[in-house]
């Protein structure tokens, strides 16, 4: 008989003013499948919350693959780049 568990994980950051993935974000939908292909430990729970916000996108990969915040940032630069994206860096105010 084989049973199933449940594994929880950390809720990412859900901050009104994160970071956007500007065009990336727009055609979200589209975007999923690139981000599951770049991104392949990410969950699909991980993805419908990233919900291409760029801040939410850091924190799953830090929790998913241990990255440090500014690894994080240049992967998802690199992959924004290689789809013919740019980032917008979050505003500090």
């Amino acid at each position: 008989m084989v049973t199933c568990c449940t594994i929880e994980t950390k809720a990412l950051p859900d901050e009104a003013g994160a970071g956007s993935l500007g065009a990336v974000q727009s055609d979200w939908q589209r975007a999923k499948a690139n981000v599951r292909q770049r991104w392949g430990k990410l969950t699909d729970q991980d993805i419908e919350r990233i919900g291409g916000t760029k801040d939410r996108l850091v924190a799953a990969l830090k929790e998913r693959y241990g990255y440090e915040k500014d690894k994080a940032l240049s992967e998802i630069e690199a992959w924004a780049s290689a789809l013919g994206h740019k980032i917008a860096p979050k505003d500090k105010s």
